[in-house]
């Protein structure tokens, strides 16, 4: 699966791809992350969960990080960071 780095929050420790149009998924990370917004990163499969190694092909690097959900909306996906709808 690939797809482009949506949103990340540090404080937490989770970024969101989107995948396709309207839909997201979701990874926790450690540290200081291994994406920014904007990346291009892939990942095999396209609805394993828990531990996964991630490829951030923007930096060229790859790193685990830890599946929480695929295939979520714009909505699920603000719950999820705590965003208040507009």
């Amino acid at each position: 699966m690939k797809g482009l780095v949506f949103r990340v929050n540090r404080e937490i420790g989770i970024a969101a791809v989107q995948t396709q149009p309207g839909e997201y998924s979701i990874f926790d990370f450690h540290g200081n992350g291994p994406v920014e917004t904007g990346d291009a990163v892939r990942w095999e499969g396209n609805t394993l969960l828990g531990p996964l190694p991630l490829c951030n092909l923007t930096k060229n690097k790859t790193f685990e990080v830890f599946f929480q959900c695929h295939q979520i909306t714009q909505e699920q996906l603000n719950r999820q960071f705590l965003v208040e709808p507009a």
